[in-house]
Parts: structure tokens; C-alpha cells; sequence
């Protein structure tokens, strides 16, 4: 029994000089900035994944922005070859309405191309600061 004592308080000594050396560990600047770099790695990945959700929804406006300014862009050219065949004043006026029409959505899906291209700027520098 004697013998068990003496070994339990040999290890509780080299417990306590082995908590004693951790506690010098962690309380190094070597440990805090291992904690700092660990904190900052996690911001990171964490704000490269809302960047990268950011950026997709982003992409996927821009393609549906330019679908709709081809779209009307089309129907412009089909209005103006309409307008030089029509004899008809009635028809014109619905040919005008039309074309006046289409030429405000082509101006609103310019501006909406514009404001993504700016977003998808603004992402790619947030990215580039991060990277």
C-alpha cells in the first residue's frame, strides 16, 4: 500500500509539472497566435462560402438580365422590320407601343447588367482580400 501511495504521488508530481508546461505553452506567443491564425482561417472559410452564394445568385441574375435584353433586343429589330412593311395606321400604333415596349425593358435590363457587373465587382475584390 505503501508502495501505491508513493507512485500516486510521484504522478500527481509530474501531473502537476506537466500542467505546468502546458500552461507555458498556451500562455506563449507562439500558442496565441496559433489561436489567432486558427480564429482568422475559420472567418475565412466562412466568408469565402457566403462570398461564393453571393457570387452565384449574382451570376445567375446576370444570365437572366442579358436573356431578357436579347430577348427584347430581338423584338426591337422584329418591331423596326414590321414598321417599314405596315401600311396600316392602326397597326402602327400598336407596332409604336410595342417597340416603345421592348426599348424600356432593354433600358431596365441594361441598368440591372450594370448594377450586377458593379456587385460582381465589388465580390471579387471582397475575394481578393481574402485571398
Amino acid at each position: 500500500m505503501k508502495e501505491q501511495t508513493k507512485l500516486i504521488v510521484e504522478y500527481q508530481e509530474i501531473d502537476k509539472n506537466l500542467k505546468a508546461i502546458e500552461d507555458g505553452i498556451n500562455g506563449s506567443e507562439e500558442a496565441k497566435k496559433v489561436y489567432v491564425a486558427r480564429k482568422f482561417l475559420s472567418t475565412v472559410k466562412d466568408n469565402l462560402l457566403e462570398l461564393e452564394k453571393k457570387a452565384q445568385k449574382a451570376t445567375e441574375s446576370y444570365e437572366l438580365a442579358v436573356n431578357e435584353f436579347e430577348k427584347c433586343y430581338n423584338a426591337v429589330k422584329e418591331y423596326e422590320t414590321s414598321v417599314e412593311n405596315c401600311e396600316d395606321e392602326a397597326e402602327l400604333d400598336y407596332l409604336k407601343k410595342k417597340f416603345n415596349d421592348a426599348v424600356s425593358k432593354i433600358s431596365n435590363a441594361g441598368q440591372k447588367i450594370d448594377a450586377i457587373s458593379k456587385e460582381m465587382t465589388e465580390l471579387y475584390k471582397e475575394y481578393s482580400k481574402l485571398a
